[in-house]
């Protein structure tokens, strides 16, 4: 390595020596959990944690000894054990250099490892890794792999000063050689629960050049840059590139470089302690997203490729319900609460009493065994309707360029303006990234729908979405392999920090359900594969929500409108059965007054509007409504100390001034279409009535 990169560490560590002194107290006195000062970090991780542990049922206390936690399931043997096919020894062999290092598929055709060990295209070409350079289980050398790098089908460097990474193609096989898909890979992700301060971490590397070797425990990670992480384990020369594990064996940083640490005791005596430093895979992950939105195709595929595979896999497991922090730009922190969510650990106890809520666990259910129906009860039959597997339905096409958005003169003898309904609040406009054509409107295009995000509360300011009754595919949720909920997709057109991602709701799931604004039936129509990509579509986090797990189950009349004027206010009439709804959330109180509530430092909607327009016979016409979920915000799921009839959802027919009233926006397109005018306009608030059956809505 380059003597100022050397210098820059051994400054880190001089810096970092009091907060890493600090850390390894807190551990040793079983104080683990407050070694992370990050609140919302510890909060998220923890979460994780306890779902991946909660199967082990342990049956006393004389099992754990102290507060920290050295037990793991076996799996977690296995799971290295598979894991680790995917790490390689680097050997850099040019007429001027010979060198060794380590590195790891991050994706079946990208690797990666240090810039330091794979210096330039030059060195590249002149690179071999070779897979399973190890001893099998009984002592003997394992059968090796070697393959060749190709920087002419991929080339990313960071310098060494930098993120220090090599991202190459996986090149041809030098010899006889398994396919690589046999090895696996170790997908990169940004999210901010992989990791704590605290905690152990597990290094897989080839030091010296040796045989393949992993460092478990005594492996503490003591301290947490912007760029890098700080732990103590054990590595030589030849470990740089090689992966650091959580203990759920996810990539959390690239190893690049260790030093002995010229700490001393309290007698004054030098600490034999080894400090290492690895690049953070985050950093990594926006390095590779921000450089492949000026890629060219083939170099393009590749990296999407890789940047799609962590959240594809993610949601597999269990999630745990946990109260938790929640990171978001500066401009959200540090604004008055009046109304705070409790979370698990800060409930509002009036009486004096404690008490626990039992952790909420949701388990993926072995094959076949799916949830049954939609999340709100169905109007009409739509059994004589062809539908598609979520299985072959939920699979997210990344070339967005094919995506035709939603269409503001779908529904005849109409024009709906987005750019008029968003005026009064164009500011709060979440502009898309410059690299995006007309990114400054801040239209997300998807496949039959559009979204608008809100750059103050984080979450979509309006969505419009377009259905063609004609062409409509409900997709199955009973068939697929894959059930609502499990994936939802990272939307990288815009800024990471421009919406609430897994990492809120993992921590908040034991009030909030990831609730859909456009519905996924709604824009399932088209060809099968239109149908299919609008599906993927609707799992973006810039279509989610946080909706209280029985709004979300129970909300009837919100839920499906779209289907009862598909089947009551278009029956009858010949030719078209479009439709186009538009809908967002609502901050405001019932009486239009702002009463913010907040989980942490996420304000959470009180309720969500929606708008349905279409046109019956020669004439236009538009029904809105309100379903409110402020009374149902205090409770837990699976809190026993209250019914289903304690509370329920409101949900009330207005009209589109009184949504303009609540919404801020400008509605005024639609007032002399508004069926609830009878001939007239209504004045804001005359006609909004509570809901309590189908036949109250008038078409």
């Amino acid at each position: 390595m380059k003597q100022d990169t050397i210098d820059s560490f051994a400054q880190r560590i001089k810096d970092s020596q009091a907060e890493r002194k600090r850390t390894r107290e807190y551990v040793q006195q079983g104080k683990w959990q407050e070694a992370e000062e990050d609140e919302g970090r510890r909060r998220a991780f923890e979460a994780r944690e306890e779902a991946r542990l909660s199967m082990l049922n342990l049956a006393g206390r004389e099992a754990v000894q102290g507060d920290k936690r050295d037990y793991q399931h076996v799996s977690f043997l296995e799971e290295g054990a598979s894991i680790r096919r995917a790490i390689a020894k680097v050997e850099v062999n040019t007429r001027d250099t010979s060198d060794q290092g380590t590195g790891f598929l991050i994706s079946p055709r990208l690797f990666l490892t240090n810039q330091h060990v794979v210096q330039s295209v030059a060195h590249a070409r002149a690179t071999a890794v070779v897979f399973d350079y190890e001893t099998d289980e009984f002592g003997k050398r394992a059968k090796t792999s070697s393959f060749e790098l190709d920087p002419d089908a991929f080339w990313l460097v960071s310098p060494e000063a930098e993120l220090d990474c090599a991202l190459i193609a996986l090149g041809a096989p030098i010899f006889e050689a398994e396919s690589p898909a046999t090895f696996g890979y170790c997908p990169l992700s940004d999210s901010e629960d992989r990791h704590r301060v605290g905690m152990n971490v597990n290094v897989i590397q080839h030091p010296g050049g040796a045989l393949k070797m992993i460092a478990v425990r005594n492996n503490l990670l003591t301290h947490r840059t912007e760029r890098t992480l700080l732990y103590e384990t054990d590595t030589l020369k030849g470990s740089s590139g090689a992966p650091v594990f959580n203990d759920s064996w996810e990539v959390i940083a690239l190893h690049h470089y260790g030093a002995p640490s010229d700490e001393l005791d309290e007698n004054g005596d030098p600490i034999p302690r080894e400090i290492n430093e690895g690049i953070r895979v985050s950093q990594i992950y926006r390095f590779l997203e921000t450089a492949a939105a000026n890629m060219q195709a083939p170099q393009k595929a590749l990296a999407e490729e890789a940047l799609n595979l962590f959240e594809a896999f993610r949601d597999q497991g269990p999630t745990v319900t946990r109260g938790r922090s929640v990171r978001v730009p500066e401009r959200q922190r540090h604004r008055p609460s009046r109304r705070p969510i409790q979370s698990e650990t800060s409930m509002n106890n009036k009486t004096g009493m404690s008490f626990i809520v039992p952790l909420e666990i949701t388990v993926t259910p072995p094959a076949g065994c799916y949830p049954v129906g939609d999340s709100a009860r169905r109007v009409g039959d739509l059994s004589n309707r062809p539908r598609l597997s979520s299985a072959e339905g939920k699979r997210l096409d990344r070339d967005y360029s094919n995506r035709n958005g939603f269409d503001p003169e779908f529904v005849d003898g109409l024009e709906i303006d987005l750019a008029a309904i968003v005026a009064p609040l164009v500011d709060r406009v979440t502009p898309l990234k410059d690299s995006q054509p007309n990114h400054e409107a801040g239209v997300l295009d998807y496949q039959n729908f559009s979204v608008i995000m809100d750059s103050e509360h984080l979450f979509a300011l309006i969505t419009a979405t377009n259905i063609d009754g004609g062409q409509y595919k409900p997709v199955d949720r009973e068939s697929g392999e894959v059930r609502e909920g499990e994936s939802w997709y990272i939307e990288r057109r815009i800024d990471r920090d421009a919406f609430i991602d897994q990492s809120f709701y993992s921590g908040w799931s034991h009030i909030f359900d990831r609730g859909h604004l456009t519905r996924r039936n709604d824009p399932t129509w088209g060809s099968k594969t239109e149908a299919e990509r609008a599906n993927a579509d609707t799992f973006h986090f810039t279509n989610c929500s946080p909706q209280q797990w029985r709004f979300n189950q129970t909300a009837e009349f919100w839920q499906g409108i779209e289907q009862y004027v598909l089947e009551e206010g278009l029956s009858g009439h010949q030719g078209s059965k479009d439709l186009t709804v538009l809908q967002g959330p609502v901050y405001t109180n019932e009486a239009g007054m702002d009463d913010p509530i907040f989980a942490d430092d996420v304000r959470i909607p009180t309720a969500y509007w929606k708008l349905v327009v279409w046109r019956s016979g020669n004439a236009n016409k538009a029904v809105a409504m309100i379903a409110s979920q402020s009374a149902l915000l205090d409770e837990f799921r699976g809190f026993a100390g209250g019914s289903d009839d304690d509370v329920s959802v409101e949900e009330f027919r207005v009209s589109t001034r009184d949504l303009e009233d609540r919404t801020g926006l400008d509605f005024s397109q639609f007032h002399a279409i508004d069926t609830i005018a009878d001939g007239g306009a209504p004045q804001v608030g005359e006609a909004a009535r509570k809901l309590a059956a189908w036949r109250q809505i008038r078409l």
